[in-house]
C-alpha cells in the first residue's frame, strides 16, 4: 500500500529546510526507507531508500570497507580513503539530500562526542532496477488512464514508482492481509 503523505507541517514540507535528523526521523515512515546502524555503538548510521539503491554495491563497497576500516573513521572525509567509489558528497546540505536519496544515494552519519554529526552522501544507484520500462498490460482494460502492468517483485514495482514520482512525501506501508 502505498500514499502520499498529506501532513502540512514544517517537517514534511518540501519547502520548509529542517534539520537532517528530523528529515531522517520523517524518511522512516515509509517501508522502503532504511536505517542501518554500521556500528553497535551507533557512531556511523546508514540511511537510504532500499527501492533506489543496489544490494550488492551496499554491501561489496560500502558497508564491508566500513566494517574492516571502522576504527580508522575519524571524521565524514576519511570515507573518501576508504570507500571505493568515487561519487561522494562530504557535508551536504539539506536540499542535497532530499535530491540524492531519492535518485540513489546513501546518507551516512558519523556521530563523535566531540564534533556534532557529521554526513556524507555515497551514491549507490541501481542500474539494473532502472533499465526496466512499463509493461502494456493486455489483459486489463480501462475506459480511461494508462495501462501499466506493475508484474515484477515488490522491490522492482516500488522503484518504478519512485522513478516517476520523486517526492519525500511518498510513503509506502507494509501491509499484511489475511
Amino acid at each position: 500500500m502505498f500514499g502520499l503523505s498529506s501532513k502540512k507541517s514544517k517537517k514534511t514540507n518540501t519547502k520548509t529546510l529542517c534539520s537532517i535528523p528530523e528529515f531522517v526521523q520523517t524518511m522512516k515512515e515509509s517501508s522502503d526507507f532504511v536505517s542501518y546502524n554500521v556500528l553497535e555503538d551507533e557512531t556511523l548510521c546508514l540511511f537510504y531508500y532500499k527501492s533506489v539503491v543496489e544490494a550488492l554495491i551496499i554491501k561489496q563497497f560500502i558497508l564491508t570497507p566500513m566494517k574492516k576500516e571502522s576504527e580508522h573513521i575519524q571524521n565524514i572525509s576519511d570515507l573518501c580513503n576508504i570507500v571505493s567509489i568515487e561519487d561522494i558528497i562530504t557535508s551536504p546540505s539539506i536540499d542535497d539530500i532530499r535530491e540524492k536519496l531519492l535518485g540513489g544515494y546513501i546518507l551516512v552519519r558519523l556521530k563523535s562526542n566531540s564534533n556534532p554529526d557529521q554526513y556524507a552522501l555515497i551514491r549507490a544507484e541501481s542500474t539494473v532496477l532502472g533499465t526496466r520500462l512499463y509493461n502494456d498490460t493486455e489483459n486489463e482494460y480501462s475506459v480511461i488512464g494508462p495501462k501499466i502492468g506493475f508484474v515484477e517483485n515488490l522491490d522492482t514495482n516500488i522503484h518504478l514508482l519512485r522513478r516517476n514520482i520523486v517526492t519525500e512525501q511518498l510513503i509506502f506501508k507494509e501491509v499484511i492481509v489475511g
